[in-house]
């Protein structure tokens, strides 16, 4: 989504993130010392059978439980959501409603608590720019083959990068 992000941006229009909370990921449900998904939880129902039910919108326990990236990415998320008296889930979803180009979210529950829980998160409050700037820092990642170049030249010609 990388040049989509960029040409909503400069066109007006908005993204609807799918799967914003990545399967319970940025809930604040895991830690690191556990040795497996919560039982109930989509993470535990692909663990079960991750050859069948593995994919990328369906990450199994393993793919994030060596994945130091998430763990400093769900540290920030949980420090956030103590400096804020929020859930990490409402502060994993207010990330997303500050973008620019983000006009909602899909939002996926299995509960009335996780849905009331969600909604939290949708006015009322903001999180701050330091703490978007701390978000958008632990969670970026390398920009893949043509991208960078593409923005790297066009940088050096003073043209904006997204």
């Amino acid at each position: 989504e990388f040049e989509l992000a960029e040409i909503c941006r400069r066109e007006g229009l908005g993204l609807l993130p799918w799967s914003p909370l990545k399967g319970g990921w940025l809930t604040g449900k895991f830690t690191r010392d556990m040795t497996g998904a919560p039982a109930g939880t989509r993470v535990a129902w692909v663990s079960e059978k991750p050859a069948a039910r593995k994919k990328q919108i369906h990450p199994d326990f393993q793919q994030y439980a060596k994945d130091e990236k998430f763990w400093a990415l769900d540290e920030v998320l949980k420090r956030l959501a103590q400096e804020q008296g929020k859930t990490v889930a409402q502060i994993s979803l207010r990330w997303l409603l500050q973008k620019e180009v983000v006009s909602s979210v899909i939002l996926g529950v299995k509960t009335l608590q996780q849905l009331d829980d969600n909604m939290g998160a949708a006015s009322g409050w903001e999180l701050t720019p330091q703490q978007m700037a701390d978000l958008d820092a632990v969670s970026s990642v390398e920009i893949p083959y043509p991208y960078e170049t593409v923005w790297r030249l066009n940088k050096a010609h003073n043209r904006q990068r997204p």
